[in-house]
């Protein structure tokens, strides 16, 4: 509670009873400083819990006008969406395909066709309507259309003509039909269309990117051809802000601040001296001095590499200290930078790429924190658009016949085994390699842990690498190479090697004596 003013306690010595009453009714004004409305809270005026399309709506395109211009010319926004796109995706997601029979045993031979099918579909040419980008490279794009326009569209297309009869196409926001309110007896939201539970149904496109120039028709997709990408934060949300609305204008206040910087350090650097005339000093006007005799003497403008140059009696040169470049600019843009990183669940040093103010573990405190919120990124593209296509292409596959999976349509339990499937994601390079596999080592041999999930931080196929490795050892033995990191003794020694080499072609060579004796036999 506050301290009482004068006039608390005036009326409390009038009359105690109101006094305290009055004292209980301020205690519950500032119950919430949040909903003070003194003056350090008074002009705090928000829109009045509207509903999400309502506070939304008017702001979208200004929104997301600004965030595609910093994405063009913004040096930091393009750094925080790049952190994103290289941490979250870099070079796509893998598929293991993990199909098993009703014991739990994997089916391999399908396994490996349905990821022989898929690495030729991913191509560009096979899944983008386009024909110009790769599956991973559309999860890029994906991710960075959701980082810069808060929301993407992505369109199960048709094409009978196809590797698969299946092809994607990713939609900007812009291309949604704004301007239709009713369809099919629902509401239609900024150009989705909603039942009475704020569930989408549909989603209503323009074809023509310039819609008010040229064709004004519009076509309404079901829901199950669409996938709509954003970062639902209400209950009844349909369409998403960017996620980094919330630091837009500091953002562009760094922009503004560097460029201010910028100007004022080439205008200190242009400035070389001043001439200066002593007080009360005689001449004939700028321009035209006087020299010690009366004579005109040509004005100093501009200082070369080893000129000699004369001045009157009465001037002085004169050479400033503007103070650029400003000292203090690092610190304050580094402040700037955090508090950005900060609303982006990011560390300032993934978002600046400045490490040179940590150690080992502040740096790998940060580092952990800022994989929760990749993974999380990672997560919501395998839910809503990696699993969803996946889906597409193993019906896609069964209906051109390069896949057979009986029962597949038939038998939902069926489906839901064929459908078993993992998305590799990329992994994260060791800190400290030496520290973080003996921690792992450890991990393993307490079984707290496994060497899929070991694998799969790595984005590795912990199946593939048991295969690669069992292939390796085989090549190893059959050359006669111990190899230390499979538990056997390491043979560097050029002597050793050669002995091991003549020991196996005698080896060789008995047992070609003893084939050959059992046929003449």
């Amino acid at each position: 509670m506050s301290e009482l003013t004068y006039l608390d306690r005036f009326i409390g010595w009038l009359s105690p009873e109101r006094g305290v009453r009055r004292a209980e009714y301020r205690m519950e004004l500032r119950s919430y400083d949040a909903a003070r409305r003194d003056p350090q809270g008074g002009n705090w005026y928000p829109l009045q819990n509207a509903t999400p399309e309502m506070t939304d709506a008017p702001h979208r395109s200004i929104v997301r006008a600004r965030m595609r211009d910093m994405e063009r010319n913004g040096d930091v926004t393009e750094g925080i969406i790049d952190a994103f796109v290289r941490n979250v995706v870099e070079c796509g997601f893998g598929l293991e395909a993990q199909v098993m029979n009703t014991r739990g045993k994997p089916l391999d031979a399908i396994n490996d066709r349905i990821e022989e099918i898929w690495k030729k579909w991913a191509l560009g040419k096979n899944c983008d309507i386009t024909g110009d980008s790769s599956f991973g490279e559309l999860l890029e794009m994906v991710l960075r259309r959701w980082e810069v326009d808060g929301e993407i569209f992505i369109l199960k297309v048709v094409d009978p003509d196809g590797y698969l009869p299946l092809k994607l196409q990713l939609i900007e926001p812009d291309m949604l039909a704004e301007d239709v309110f009713q369809s099919n007896g629902h509401y239609v939201f900024g150009g989705i269309e909603v039942d009475e539970h704020m569930k989408a149904v549909a989603y209503h496109f323009r074809p023509d990117p310039l819609p008010y120039f040229r064709d004004q028709t519009v076509i309404r997709y079901p829901r199950e051809a669409v996938i709509h990408i954003h970062s639902k934060k209400r209950p009844q949300q349909t369409r998403s802000l960017p996620d980094m609305a919330v630091c837009t204008e500091r953002v562009r206040n760094i922009q503004e601040y560097v460029t201010n910087e910028l100007e004022a350090s080439r205008t200190a650097a242009a400035i070389t001296a001043f001439i200066m005339k002593n007080k009360g000093a005689a001449g004939n006007g700028i321009g035209n001095p006087m020299g010690g005799r009366g004579e005109k003497t040509k004005r100093l403008e501009e200082i070369r590499r080893g000129q000699l140059n004369y001045l009157s009696k009465d001037e002085e040169v004169a050479f400033p200290t503007p103070g650029r470049p400003n000292v203090n600019a690092s610190g304050f843009v580094s402040f700037l930078i955090r508090m950005i990183s900060m609303s982006r669940g990011l560390s300032y040093e993934t978002a600046s790429r400045d490490i040179s103010q940590v150690n080992y573990s502040s740096f790998r405190g940060g580092q952990l924190e800022d994989r929760k919120t990749f993974r999380r990124k990672q997560r919501k593209l395998i839910t809503d658009f990696c699993d969803t296509v996946y889906e597409w292409f193993i019906e896609a596959a069964i209906l051109s016949g390069k896949l057979s999976l009986p029962g597949y349509f038939e038998d939902e339990g069926t489906r839901e085994r064929y459908l078993a499937h993992k998305w590799n994601t990329p992994g994260w390079k060791w800190v400290d390699p030496q520290k973080e596999a003996a921690g792992i080592e450890k991990q393993l041999a307490l079984g707290i842990t496994t060497l899929s999930e070991v694998c799969g931080e790595q984005g590795k196929d912990w199946y593939e690498l048991m295969k690669q490795r069992k292939a390796e050892i085989e090549a190893a033995k059959e050359l006669g190479i111990n190899l230390s990191w499979f538990g056997g003794k390491e043979t560097t020694s050029p002597e050793e090697y050669e002995k091991l080499m003549d020991e196996k072609d005698d080896s060789s060579e008995k047992k070609e004596e003893g084939k050959n004796e059992d046929e003449d036999e």
